[in-house]
């Protein structure tokens, strides 16, 4: 019982401490942000970052077969690369895809790293109609979660950007998303004076 209560006295702290300091400046990036900046050309202007830590794995196996010295001869190699994103990574847009499951275009090609001489993206756009939706990654094989990241096929995990036990408690399965940081100011002036009247002279 006394972990339990330990526990959920950590949870209201990030809690606290993530509303108090991480809601208040970063946003999700949907088509009214986007309008309000004079359109889908301009999205290149933010600095974007990412939801969830995203992890790609690339596994290539090759395999030959022969004969050498009478004896049937089977050889394999496998190649495993790995890429991390982490949440909060800053990255930029390389360009606009297309979205080829849906109507709903166009989609972003965000980088978060040069390799080698090139920027990988990932491609990044809506699910559903509205201003308000938000610009999710996107597979290319949603059935095997794949996605296309440089020139290759990765399979696609991501984590929650928590730390702990507060995975369990906090972890909703939604798909990594792009964001921006942004502020917002009002200022407000107010002026009062009592009239002294005027007399005839």
């Amino acid at each position: 019982m006394k972990k339990i209560m330990e526990k959920a006295a950590v949870l209201f702290l990030f809690l606290g401490c993530l509303f108090a300091f991480g809601c208040a400046s970063t946003m999700p990036i949907s088509d009214g942000i986007i309008r309000e900046i004079g359109g889908i050309d301009n999205a290149d202007q933010f600095q974007y970052y990412v939801s969830k830590t995203i992890t790609l794995t690339l596994v290539d196996t090759q395999s030959s077969v022969g004969i050498e010295g009478g004896q049937l001869i089977r050889a394999s190699s496998t190649a495993r690369d790995t890429v991390t994103i982490e949440a909060n990574l800053p990255g930029i847009v390389r360009g606009q895809g297309r979205n080829v499951d849906s109507s709903l275009n166009p989609t972003l090609l965000v980088a978060f790293e040069q390799y080698e001489g090139d920027f990988p993206t990932l491609a990044f756009g809506k699910y559903r109609v509205g201003t308000q939706e938000r610009y999710y990654l996107l597979y290319q094989d949603a059935d095997n979660d794949i996605v296309v990241y440089g020139d290759n096929r990765y399979s696609v995990s991501f984590d929650d950007f928590l730390p702990g036990f507060l995975t369990d408690f906090l972890s909703d399965g939604e798909q990594p998303y792009l964001l921006i940081k942004g502020s917002q100011s009002a200022r407000s002036t107010s002026t009062s004076r009592r009239a002294s009247g005027l007399r005839l002279e």
